[in-house]
């Protein structure tokens, strides 16, 4: 078991944002966590990654209790999430911000640069290599001189997940990646992620909306409501629970006279 969360509780003031909430992921898997807006999707991912501290339970990384530890120290461990507003610098080329990414460089000490100038450009080359490669993968090789804020959306989200991929992470958490992204582009972010969980054994806990895209890339999903687990399954099992399809259909039905 890569992630355990286990009956986990966050409240703020009198909402309780996570109410018994328990979820594992298995190293390889893909799994999503799928549920309306208010249901405690967003909470739980900033207690895995540390950015909310919980109020009771246990969280669990490769075996270690992660729920007290910062969050530069969880990624540092392997647990690396991405938000939902992409922050990069954009006044910074795609491959400027692809080289931010790599630990222990030798260039970030002056000194050291110096004194190992040899060792520093062997590492430099080795880094952009990697860079290049892995922007290749994610189809953005040829905007790798273009400055990051020219991107579209949907591009800086692909540059987000390459970014991440760049610090060699054993799972990734992606909140809602397809968000405002073109359908094109969103289908791209797809298969780009079956592929890394497919091929190359990355491990993905993944927060959406869109229930299509749960279907087409998640081995496994977890339903919440109201900061609790309403159902857990495959993503076939999970469309045809009546609690989940209730669920649903009453948001959907709020939405619709919202908007009126």
């Amino acid at each position: 078991m890569l992630l355990r969360v286990k009956n986990v509780y966050k409240s703020f003031g009198g909402v309780q944002a996570l109410d018994d909430v328990s979820l594992d992921v298995n190293k390889g898997a893909i799994v999503g966590v799928i549920g309306p807006n208010g249901s405690g999707k967003s909470t739980l991912f900033n207690a895995i990654c540390g950015f909310c501290a919980i109020d009771k339970g246990e969280i669990l990384f490769k075996g270690d209790r992660i729920e007290t530890l910062p969050p530069y120290e969880i990624a540092r461990k392997g647990l690396i999430k991405s938000f939902q507003i992409c922050r990069i610098p954009e006044r910074m080329t795609v491959l400027e911000n692809m080289l931010l990414v790599p630990k222990d460089q030798i260039g970030e000490s002056v000194i050291g640069a110096f004194i190992n100038r040899k060792r520093y450009l062997v590492q430099e080359e080795s880094h952009k290599k990697a860079a290049v490669e892995l922007l290749d993968w994610v189809g953005l090789k040829g905007y790798a001189n273009e400055y990051a804020g020219n991107l579209s959306g949907g591009q800086k989200k692909l540059l987000v997940l390459a970014r991440i991929l760049m610090a060699k992470p054993e799972m990734i958490l992606l909140d809602e990646p397809t968000a405002g992204v073109n359908r094109p582009l969103a289908n791209k972010l797809m298969t780009v992620i079956r592929s890394l969980g497919r091929e190359q054994g990355f491990t993905f806990l993944i927060i959406e909306h869109n229930m299509k895209i749960i279907s087409s890339v998640c081995h496994n999903c977890y339903v919440l409501d109201c900061g609790k687990v309403l159902a857990e399954g495959n993503p076939v099992q999970v469309q045809q629970n009546e609690k989940v399809l209730e669920v649903y259909l009453s948001s959907s039905h709020t939405r619709k006279h919202a908007e009126e």
